[in-house]
C-alpha cells in the first residue's frame, strides 16, 4: 500500500493567482506612464489657461483705467454704462436725460478722447 501523497494536491487556482503579478506589474508600468503624460498634458492646459486668464485680466483693467482716466465725466459715465455694465443706448439716453443723437454725439467725443489718450486699444 502506498502513503497519502500530499503534494498531489491541486495548486491550480494558487498558482493562477501567482501568476499574474508578472501581468499586474506590467499593467502598473502601463498605467503609470498614461498617468504621467495625463498629468503633463494637463498641466500644459492649466498654464495656458492661467495665461490667457491672466490676460484677459489686464486687458479689462486696461480698459477700466483708460475710461477712468478720461476727463470728462459725462464721457467716463456713457462708456462705462456701455461697454462695462452693457446698458442699451436707450437706457443710457434716459439715465443721462440726453436724446439719442445727443448721446451718439458724445460717445463719438467719448472715443476721441480715448484715442487722443493714447489707449492701448490696438496692442491688446
Amino acid at each position: 500500500m502506498k502513503p497519502p501523497q500530499k503534494h498531489l494536491k491541486d495548486h491550480t487556482a494558487i498558482l493562477t493567482w501567482l501568476s499574474r503579478y508578472q501581468d499586474i506589474s506590467a499593467d502598473i508600468q502601463r498605467l503609470t506612464t498614461a498617468q504621467d503624460a495625463w498629468k503633463n498634458q494637463m498641466s500644459d492646459i492649466l498654464t495656458a489657461l492661467t495665461e490667457r486668464l491672466g490676460h484677459h485680466h489686464r486687458t479689462l483693467e486696461c480698459i477700466q483705467s483708460a475710461i477712468d482716466t478720461l476727463p470728462d465725466p459725462r464721457h467716463r459715465q456713457l462708456l462705462r454704462a456701455r461697454y462695462l455694465e452693457g446698458h442699451s443706448w436707450n437706457t443710457i439716453s434716459r439715465e443721462m436725460h440726453y436724446t439719442r443723437q445727443q448721446i451718439y454725439n458724445l460717445k463719438m467725443d467719448a472715443l476721441d478722447a480715448l484715442e487722443h489718450q493714447n489707449s492701448p486699444f490696438d496692442t491688446i
